[in-house]
């Protein structure tokens, strides 16, 4: 999980170092700074690129949140703006038990507007308990941008950093190619439960760095 400033770069080596002592310096961040943007932790094997979306396809990264936070604002980065009316909406998902899968709607944040260039951002209130896995999601709706975006196979770190699977985390890279989630068709609201209809993302294709600020 990274702090970012919003469409800003990130040296993950200074990450390390600052958050040595997290947890008994393994490096896993456990520990959330008032005012910081984060992001799951996107795994070096993926490429960061801009991606225009498919319309209507909501797509889930996990994330590990290690402990009770509140979150304050969820974002994402524009890099060519979508036509007359494009938006992306915003959600997060709790995961299922061992937290393979989004489950459970905790947040439609709603849209932001994505005419323009730039990091967009949208104002929540949402406590989320700590100790589990949640799922960022994001969906384009009326016109499709281009988005700050990772691509490719094991998209994210199969564990938080700097703990094994042995420690009871799912491994999303060898249950999933990609560890990434998505369904179709919603035009609208962000459906209350985790479709049914589930598949896994493609490797050719990409999903948009959701990033949300803590209170």
């Amino acid at each position: 999980m990274r702090p970012l400033e919003p469409a800003a770069s990130f040296n993950r080596k200074a990450h390390e170092d600052e958050h040595d002592d997290d947890e008994g310096g393994t490096g896993l961040l456990t520990s959330f700074r008032p005012g910081y943007w984060y992001t799951p932790f996107i795994s070096s094997g993926a490429d960061l690129v801009g991606f225009t979306p498919t319309l209507n396809r909501v797509v889930a990264m996990p994330v590990w949140i290690g402990q009770a936070v509140s979150i304050q604002a969820v974002g994402l980065n524009v890099t060519v703006g979508g036509a007359a009316g494009s938006v992306m909406r915003l959600g997060i998902y709790d995961g299922d038990s061992p937290g393979y899968f989004p489950k459970t709607l905790l947040l439609d944040a709603g849209t932001v507007a994505t005419t323009g260039v730039g990091f967009g951002a949208i104002t929540v209130d949402v406590a989320l308990p700590g100790g589990h896995w949640c799922w960022l999601t994001a969906v384009a709706q009326v016109a499709s941008p281009t988005l700050s975006s990772a691509q490719g196979t094991n998209i994210v770190l199969s564990w938080p950093f700097g703990m094994s699977d042995s420690g009871g985390f799912p491994n999303f890279n060898t249950y999933e190619e990609t560890g990434i989630h998505q369904t179709t068709g919603v035009s609208g609201a962000l459906p209350a439960e985790w479709p049914d209809d589930d598949y896994q993302h493609d490797t050719g294709d990409a999903t948009a760095i959701v990033q949300f600020r803590v209170a």
